[in-house]
């Protein structure tokens, strides 16, 4: 059942790639909207102890994402001498996860989405953008009675000066283990011509530095989260046969990123995860039925980035026109949703 899944996400998402000719990295909060991007992704949590309930108890975790960008609408207009570009796009996303403990049955979680969102770029130093993404929280038992849930974001941003610009808005995540309204803030400082320092709360705080046009090292401190909907198969002692398991944590990483090509990125992440929790509750969060706190540890991460129409001509020679000192945002980005 899982290579079923596996197969058709994939092809879904590399026909919406073939269809489009931008970028999700790098649309939010900058204007750098080119190219397209396919993105795909695995990490690996190494077994570790669970400090509470039972200390005899082992955690282990496995994901694999992919995720593209797939612009449906691009216009610009003049007004007082100004240009302003108005923009539709659609991000479909797709993970297989493993999140396993030792004293229930191992299974395996999707969750799969597809965001609609619009950007406004006017007075060569505003942006605002808003999204809207429905999305599914299923383990493999109850991927076959899905139930949608929704999140999103409104965001504005002001470019201050050329190393200064900042964001405000609003974002409805799950990252914590559940639905939570909260508030969107934010800066990108650039420290010279190789360094930058981008702090997005609730999301992440990154900084990079570029040691030649290929090569970048990023350290971030992010909360990761979710939830899924975990069918009861006598596993707790209750007649709900559905519950939510509810993860978060906070993760602490440093990661290298390579050009391999003008078109593929790969990279690697060897993070911390601090603080975690998975817990089993009722679906309404009435009722907890079992709170495990996990021993700190070890994550790696791979990822490879792809940008199949950045070797045209047309694009090429924008690439030959931008400075040594702009920064790909995807490197920082890429995850801004949290959905």
């Amino acid at each position: 059942m899982l290579k079923n899944y596996f197969g058709l996400g994939l092809k879904i998402i590399l026909l919406l790639c073939l269809f489009v000719q931008t970028t999700l990295a790098q649309l939010f909060f900058g204007n750098r909207m080119q190219f397209t991007q396919l993105s795909i992704d695995y990490k690996a949590l190494p077994t570790r102890s669970v400090k509470q309930p039972d200390s005899n108890y082992k955690y282990a975790s496995h994901e694999f994402g992919m995720s593209a960008f797939v612009p449906v609408y691009a216009k610009q207009f003049e007004h007082a001498e100004q240009k302003n570009n108005l923009g539709i796009f659609v991000t479909p996303t797709l993970r297989f996860s493993n999140f396993n403990l030792s004293y229930l049955p191992s299974r395996i979680f999707i969750n799969a989405g597809c965001g609609v969102g619009t950007y406004y770029h006017f007075k060569q130093k505003n942006t605002l953008t808003a999204i809207l993404q429905a999305q599914v929280n299923e383990d493999e038992f109850t991927i076959n009675n899905v139930v949608l849930r929704y999140g999103g974001m409104l965001v504005y941003n002001h470019k201050s000066s050329e190393r200064f610009s900042y964001y405000l808005g609003t974002t409805y995540t799950y990252i914590f283990g559940d639905g939570y309204l909260l508030p969107v803030i934010g800066g990108r400082f650039k420290m010279g011509k190789t360094s930058q320092l981008m702090v997005a709360l609730p999301y992440h705080i990154n900084f990079t530095h570029r040691f030649n046009s290929k090569l970048r090292l990023s350290v971030s401190l992010k909360p990761n989260g979710g939830i899924n909907r975990y069918q009861n198969r006598y596993n707790f002692n209750t007649n709900d046969e559905v519950l939510m398991m509810r993860r978060r944590s906070l993760v602490f990483g440093t990661s290298l990123y390579y050009q391999l090509k003008n078109n593929i990125l790969i990279g690697g992440e060897l993070a911390a995860v601090l603080a975690q929790k998975v817990t089993f509750t009722t679906q309404d969060n009435s009722q907890t039925f079992v709170s495990n706190s996990i021993a700190n540890g070890l994550q790696l991460s791979l990822r490879l980035i792809w940008r199949p129409w950045q070797n045209t001509l047309r694009n090429k020679e924008k690439m030959a026109k931008q400075k040594a000192s702009e920064y790909p945002d995807d490197l920082n980005d890429t995850d801004i949703l949290g959905l």
